[in-house]
């Protein structure tokens, strides 16, 4: 019993420890057994005492996977019988008193203290149904079970029913309900945060969410159109349209970009647009706007001719390094200033 001693008091620290309900459990039980069968061995055997011990894996609240060890002791015989097991738990329901019945298969071992009576290991196994009753955070339980043993020491096939009460720590059913209810609300909350994350936003608060707003800084108050701009407000849209150098040929990866602003134009059949070409501040300004207006020309009839926007609708200039968005003294600021936008007017 010294082993059962042990063991409770890890019961104790593993209890300090476990703050809130985890899939690992511990257990331990007190238990009475009698023998069943064969004839001989219900004859001879007597009744015996014992314990288990056992830990725990939930997959959930129902199903559970258990690795156990049982040991208890035939007086009248001498004989002290011990399984180690891997078992199934499944639990019928959740709340205070939980049913349960129990499935495990193993190593069993049957050890004579009587001398020439031979000791050997065989397939054994136990099943069994009880009850919890959940004390946060302490579970107890209650519970019958049918051991079985293979040949051993003469006995063909012996078996014993074992009655056993014992206790669980963390609880497995409804556990600590502060514990539970304040993490169902942090994942209530969670949840409430994703979506709200997920849910289409209007920063300005014109009525239009941000990803069909063209003006995403419209003043607030003012009455906007269907796309999220004032009556005398320009929605710029960047185009990913890049040429190479001193070229004005727009190649047929960016052909994508300028598809959008024309699915965008064919919804709204009022809008116009202008083309408007940028670049840095690089060589002649001179050549610099006219590159910038045959750039601007080269992206204005792709969207007419390939994808039918009608021609009045569609007007292009080009604004060479006149109108900077970032340094050109750097690298960076000097791309980000070779550029094609679209400035879209209802």
């Amino acid at each position: 019993m010294k082993l059962l001693g042990l063991f409770l008091c890890a019961l104790i620290g593993f209890n300090v420890q476990a703050q809130a309900e985890t899939p690992l459990y511990l257990g331990a039980h007190f238990q009475w057994a009698t023998p069943l069968a064969p004839d001989e061995f219900k004859d001879d055997a007597g009744n015996a005492t014992g314990f288990g011990v056992l830990g725990g894996y939930k997959f959930n609240n129902r199903w559970a996977a258990e690795l156990g060890f049982d040991r208890f002791k035939f007086d009248d015989i001498d004989m002290t019988h011990s399984l180690t097991s891997l078992g199934a738990v499944y639990r019928f329901s959740e709340g205070f008193i939980v049913p349960y019945a129990r499935l495990a298969l193993g190593l069993g071992e049957n050890e004579f203290d009587a001398d020439g009576v031979e000791t050997k290991k065989t397939f054994a196994g136990h099943i069994g149904a009880g009850a919890e009753f959940n004390f946060a955070p302490v579970t107890l339980y209650a519970g019958a079970r049918v051991n079985f043993v293979g040949d051993t020491a003469g006995l063909d096939d012996a078996s014993s029913l074992n009655l056993l009460v014992g206790l669980i720590i963390p609880s497995f059913g409804n556990g600590d309900a502060k514990s539970s209810s304040s993490t169902a609300a942090a994942s209530e909350n969670k949840a409430a945060s994703v979506a709200q994350a997920l849910a289409p936003q209007d920063s300005d608060n014109d009525g239009i969410t941000d990803d069909k707003d063209k003006c995403p800084s419209s003043a607030a108050g003012v009455k906007v159109n269907a796309y999220g701009c004032a009556e005398k407000e320009k929605a710029v849209v960047k185009i990913n349209v890049e040429f190479s150098a001193g070229k004005t040929t727009v190649e047929p990866q960016y052909e994508a970009e300028i598809e959008k602003l024309a699915e965008f134009m064919k919804e709204h059949k009022t809008t116009t647009v202008e083309i408007a070409g940028h670049t840095d501040n690089t060589g002649s300004a001179k050549l610099n706007t006219t590159l910038s207006q045959k750039r601007a020309q080269a992206v204005a009839d792709v969207l007419v001719k390939k994808y039918g926007i009608e021609s009045k609708r569609v007007k292009a200039k080009g604004y060479g390094p006149s109108k900077p968005v970032g340094d050109n003294n750097t690298e960076e600021g000097r791309k980000a200033n070779r550029r094609v936008e679209a400035q879209i007017s209802a």
